[in-house]
């Protein structure tokens, strides 16, 4: 196998979506050819970069939305904490250097 085949099934192989026959090809080129594995490396940990930021954001906006739910139920169940209160000032914060 070339590089140029290698590289070209590169992300199916990563991905886990070539075949068998075709994974083990780029696995064993991948075995002799230090710039293609070099490749190999960079992208798996990318994707593995992205897929991990990816699920932090869900995991933030999830966050996120929980808080504004609570928030909403609190100042329709006429919580006795004052919501407006809290919207209509400005919050000012300054740090002593």
């Amino acid at each position: 196998m070339t590089c140029e085949e290698a590289l070209k099934l590169l992300y199916e192989v990563i991905d886990k979506e070539a075949n068998q026959i075709d994974s083990e090809k780029v696995k064993k080129h991948l075995e002799e050819c230090q710039h293609c594995m070099a490749r190999y490396e960079f992208e798996a940990m990318f994707k593995t970069f992205v897929t991990e930021r990816a699920a932090s954001r869900n995991r933030t906006d999830l966050l996120k939305q929980r808080i504004q739910e609570r928030i909403s139920d609190a100042g329709q169940s006429g919580s006795r904490f004052q919501l407006k209160s809290f919207r209509s000032r400005p919050v000012i914060i300054s740090a002593a250097a």
